[in-house]
């Protein structure tokens, strides 16, 4: 074994001293590696008769490049050489690959063999890691030979390999060095020419599967076959050895015309420089191939970065094409005809359409193609045909125009371009969305290599990027538009000004840009001495602003482009929000007392024999300040008959004393339960309840008599009217049976709904009765709003809420109407509620009076959207 070897001694110790910082370090710092490169030089015979001779044009190891990356790709480092290395350098802690190496596999030919070994290394924290790395050869290795008898039957003679994808290398008869070539399939070509004078080319075989290290020798030599006529025979491998190919040569197939290319718009070795993804000139570059004996194979094999990207394969039969390929290959450009199937006689190979897809990738810009093609009998064309081409940069360059208005649905841009075909440039923009528009483009007009486009876009109030395409992407080039902002004014109703929204109009100077204005605007408040973004809708052509706060001054002003450095701002409107009035003593805290009562008499007397006696009661009646009551006409303190049976509240407060209270509650009603009558939070709360009065009333005869133990008359008189209690913002009066309600309160804000809290018992003669709330908010004598809720009986306090409808909504609010009343059959017209409502009796100790359904109200509030 030729074995030479060269050993880099690193130093044991790469420091002593060291930053404190890395004094903890495991997982990270440095270390270093101590490198070791081998090379056996030795191939792997494939025939058996082969007898390797050490060579003395062998690499020394010495001259070697290295190469480090690690194994996640972040660090990579290459040395020219061993002797380029140093052993104490500084290597980051982790794990990596580093490779040996001598040539390029991409490299082919004579001498030009290219070693390669790699080995795994672990860099770690302060140490000399010591690694190993032995290089074989890693192309293949050929050489051909002519045996003596071949030399005198042939006046000359060559032979041409070629690796799948790779060049096409030719021993000339008096070659004798290897040729280094890619593993894979090699082909092998041979020119034969008689001392006749007669000459041709075969393709007697192909290496299918040549691997690195390997070494073929190829060998030609001269026998005849059962008739006594000479073939040509050759052998590269243990099974060629034993049975050669064989090739007739005889004059008659030797004679027998080759297939031949016929180039058209090129000539053969000479580069055509082409703008890139531009045509040929006359759109003429193709080959024709003409094979008599009929087509066995046609291998085109190319050179080209930016194809390889796109998929084309390096090399190919165009004679066995698959269905997948032929269509890669036509929407790449190339238009075959012919190669129909194998033994086809001809075949036209169209390159012009492909050149619009070549352009300079990645630094390279030149593409080969090259075609050899051999027929049934095995032979090639006399050399393969190659058509090279350059690609000459063009200028592509969108170039920025004059900024747009916010809304603007096109623009033209300065476009620089050299190519020959503007019409393969496409635009593109980025929407409001940020997904990516095709645009229409029309060309306005040119001068020079300077072209104005019109291209269709939306523009927002950002700058509106732009991308110019070329050739399916090949060139692109990127701009961002300027946006200007149309000037507007802001203008607003008073009766468009809420206390949390406002409506304000938008107006633009320029009419034309009032759509952009509708749409892009966004508006800025400052109520504190700072400009913020306000949120805002678009209804009807005009702007909803949200989020205020009431009883505020606010400054407004806008901008349509406010996702730009350079704001512009719009309009200047001083407005202020209405205040967020509350309820009128909507808690009912504030009350003040509108009834006292002392030793009214209760019900009827009642006797005890021989004495007759009568119950009495005591009350004192307090109503919220700014509200009003029914209890002037029912406990009417100026009826004929003053007794519990005809002068009842409707109307009263929870404040009430227990004494007071028991004498007109339910008799079930004792000293404990009472504490429930509580307000739902604070003090007072108000309990409305529709009751049966009469200003005439007859007092009931006395009842009882000797042992009577029922202290109260049980005898019921009849009663005439019936009432629901109402409570409501305002005052009443009552006089000889007729009453004046006058109803509402000064008011000036627009509330969106009225909430409180309310408990509801029903008379046991109407389960279906509810209390009802209704508020109602006018200008002037004009309902502007109403909203209506219905409580059905709840035993707890249970929140409400009146959501107010605008029917009205240019006008502001004067006044303010609140109306709760303890039935759904509640009426201005007394006959109507005396008709409609139900009372039940309550007879006892402690009550005398026939009452109805029972709401307890509090707390009532207003919000404000």
């Amino acid at each position: 074994m030729n074995v030479k070897n060269l050993f880099l001694c690193g130093a044991t110790v790469l420091l002593l001293v060291s930053c404190a910082n890395e004094e903890n370090q495991v997982d990270s710092g440095y270390g270093s590696i101590n490198v070791k490169v081998s090379a056996d030089y030795q191939v792997v015979p494939v025939t058996r008769s082969t007898t390797e001779i050490t060579e003395t044009t062998n690499p020394d190891v010495s001259e070697f490049a290295l190469k480090l990356v690690s194994a996640d790709g972040s660090f990579s480092r290459a040395w020219d050489s061993l002797a380029d290395f140093d052993p104490a350098e500084k290597i980051p802690v982790g794990t990596y690959t580093m490779s040996a190496y001598y040539g390029n596999l991409e490299e082919e030919g004579f001498d030009k063999p290219y070693y390669l070994g790699q080995s795994d290394v672990a860099v770690r924290y302060r140490e000399n890691t010591p690694v190993e790395i032995l290089c074989t050869l890693a192309n293949v290795k050929v050489t051909v030979e002519y045996s003596d008898a071949f030399k005198k039957y042939f006046a000359d003679y060559a032979t041409t390999i070629h690796a799948a994808e790779g060049d096409y290398i030719k021993f000339e008869k008096e070659e004798t060095r290897a040729a280094y070539v890619k593993p894979g399939k090699i082909t092998i070509q041979t020119y034969l020419k008689k001392q006749n004078g007669i000459e041709s080319t075969f393709e007697p075989a192909a290496i299918e599967n040549a691997q690195p290290r390997q070494h073929y020798r190829i060998k030609l030599d001269i026998a005849d076959n059962a008739a006594g006529e000479a073939q040509l025979s050759i052998s590269f491998d243990e099974t060629t050895e034993t049975q050669p190919i064989a090739i007739d040569i005889s004059d008659e197939v030797m004679v027998a015309p080759a297939p031949s290319f016929l180039p058209a718009g090129f000539e053969p070795g000479t580069p055509l420089e082409v703008k890139e993804n531009s045509y040929p000139d006359n759109r003429q570059a193709n080959i024709s191939l003409t094979a008599k004996a009929g087509l066995a194979a046609c291998t085109l094999t190319t050179s080209s970065a930016c194809l390889e990207s796109e998929g084309w394969p390096r090399e190919i039969d165009l004679v066995n094409l698959s269905s997948e390929n032929r269509a890669l290959l036509s929407r790449l450009g190339l238009k075959l005809k012919g190669f129909t199937e194998m033994g086809s006689k001809m075949g036209f190979i169209d390159f012009a359409e492909l050149f619009a897809h070549l352009h300079t990738l990645d630094g390279s810009d030149q593409h080969t193609f090259t075609l050899s093609a051999k027929d049934m009998y095995g032979k090639v064309s006399e050399s393969p045909i190659t058509l090279s081409v350059k690609s000459i940069p063009i200028t592509f360059a969108l170039q920025t125009p004059e900024p747009v208005f916010v809304g603007s649905k096109s623009v033209t841009i300065p476009v620089e371009f050299d190519g020959a075909y503007i019409d393969q440039v496409k635009f593109s923009y980025l929407n409001a969305e940020g997904a990516k528009v095709n645009s229409n483009s029309t060309v306005v007009s040119s001068e020079g290599n300077l072209y104005q486009i019109k291209i269709s876009i939306e523009a927002t109030d950002k700058p509106v990027v732009v991308e110019g395409s070329y050739a399916n992407g090949a060139k692109t080039s990127t701009i961002s538009i300027p946006v200007k902002t149309p000037a507007f004014t802001i203008t607003a109703e008073e009766y468009d000004i809420w206390a949390r929204r406002a409506t304000v109009k938008l107006t633009a100077e320029d009419s034309q840009y009032q759509e952009a204005v509708d749409r892009y605007a966004v508006l800025f408040a400052n109520s504190t001495g700072q400009w913020e973004t306000v949120a805002s809708t678009l209804s009807q052509g005009r702007r909803v602003i949200t989020g205020l706060n009431p009883d505020t001054r606010y400054q407004l002003r806008g901008s349509c482009n406010s996702g730009q450095d350079n704001v512009n701002y719009s309009g200047d409107l001083t407005l202020r929000t209405e205040s967020a009035a509350a309820v009128p003593n909507g808690d009912f805290e504030e009350i003040a007392q509108t009834i006292s009562v002392t030793d009214m008499n209760q019900g009827g007397k009642y006797s005890v024999w021989p004495v007759n006696y009568q119950n009495t009661c005591s009350f004192t009646i307090q109503e919220p300040t700014g509200w009003a009551s029914v209890n002037a006409k029912t406990c009417n303190l100026s009826a004929a008959n003053q007794n519990s049976w005809f002068v009842i509240p409707s109307t009263y407060n929870t404040t009430l004393t227990w004494d007071a209270y028991r004498s007109f509650a339910p008799s079930t009603v004792t000293p404990d339960l009472y504490r429930d009558l509580t307000a739902q939070s604070g003090s007072n709360a108000m309990v409305v309840r529709n009751v049966a009065w009469d200003a005439n009333g007859t007092t009931p005869a006395t009842s009882g008599g000797a042992f009577n133990t029922t202290y109260y008359n049980t005898n019921v008189p009849g009663i005439a009217n019936r009432s629901a209690g109402k409570l409501f913002l305002g005052s009443y009066s009552y006089s000889g049976g007729s009453e004046i309600y006058t109803e509402g309160v000064s008011f000036t804000s627009r509330p969106s709904t009225l909430k409180g809290w309310y408990k509801y018992a029903n008379d046991s003669n109407d389960p279906t009765e509810t209390g009802v709330v209704t508020v109602t908010l006018l200008n002037g004598q004009k309902v502007i709003a109403t909203g209506t809720a219905r409580l059905s009986a709840a035993t707890d306090y249970t929140e409400f809420s009146v959501p107010v409808t605008y029917s009205v909504t240019d006008q502001k609010a004067t006044t303010l109407r609140i109306m709760i009343t303890s039935s759904n059959h509640a009426s201005y017209n007394q006959s109507e509620e005396t008709s409609a409502i139900k009372t039940s009796v309550s007879n006892g100790q402690y009550e005398s009076a026939s009452r109805g359904a029972t709401l307890t109200i509090d707390n009532l509030t207003f919000t404000y959207e």
